[in-house]
């Protein structure tokens, strides 16, 4: 089902993060404070939207905007898949053949010529670790989000730019506004009733990335 498999890979990144970071722990804490006089009850989403740097922990990652209509959730700060996108690997396409009577017509996308059959892809992780738009960019750095002396709102919508955790355009995932919200509220309820700690077993060369799709089959 979609936004689910990836969604959980997500978070076990978000955790190990948490488990390796107190201050960041420590600060989201103070911040859930302020809005959940019982932690066992999640506020609603349109108020998490409005801390600032719970939103800044997701975004390290991903910005965007998303509508949903019956749920009240317009302007929605989607949750921060920067370092942890779960499908960051090219996704690829082959140009199609001209539907005109021109069979060697050459497509143009952007000024290259590219002819029919040819494969093309982008991937996010190349884009999402670009130092010229994120500085330190293999440092997970939630602040790199709130806007301050040395980041501006230009600064912020580059970033912005240059994010694509669940693709682009026409082809975008389906499953991304599921994605978001389970992720969202799954962190937050993490830090606030866990102290979250990872097993001795577990460090940086275990939870090294690597990338690859799964095909899932069901036998009836």
């Amino acid at each position: 089902m979609a936004g689910t498999d990836t969604t959980s890979i997500s978070i076990a990144f978000f955790l190990w993060e948490l488990s390796r970071r107190p201050d960041i722990v420590k600060r989201l804490r103070s911040e859930l404070d302020d809005v959940m006089s019982n932690p066992k009850v999640l506020p609603d989403i349109s108020t998490l939207n409005e801390l600032s740097y719970l939103n800044a922990f997701m975004k390290e990652g991903k910005w965007t905007v998303v509508i949903f209509p019956r749920m009240n959730l317009l302007n929605y700060d989607c949750p921060g898949l920067r370092l942890y996108t779960a499908a960051p690997s090219l996704l690829e396409r082959v140009v199609p053949s001209s539907t005109s009577k021109h069979s060697d017509e050459i497509f143009d996308m952007m000024g290259y010529a590219l002819p029919p059959g040819t494969i093309v892809a982008t991937q996010a992780w190349s884009m999402h670790r670009d130092p010229s738009v994120f500085p330190f960019p293999d440092t997970f750095l939630p602040e790199r989000w709130l806007e301050s002396s040395s980041t501006t709102q230009d600064d912020l919508s580059r970033m912005a730019s240059h994010m694509m955790p669940f693709g682009a355009g026409t082809r975008v995932c389906g499953g991304q506004n599921l994605a978001l919200m389970m992720l969202k509220l799954t962190v937050v309820a993490f830090v606030q009733n866990f102290d979250i700690r990872a097993p001795a077993e577990t460090n940086e060369r275990s939870m090294e990335i690597k990338d690859s799709f799964v095909r899932r089959f069901f036998i009836r």
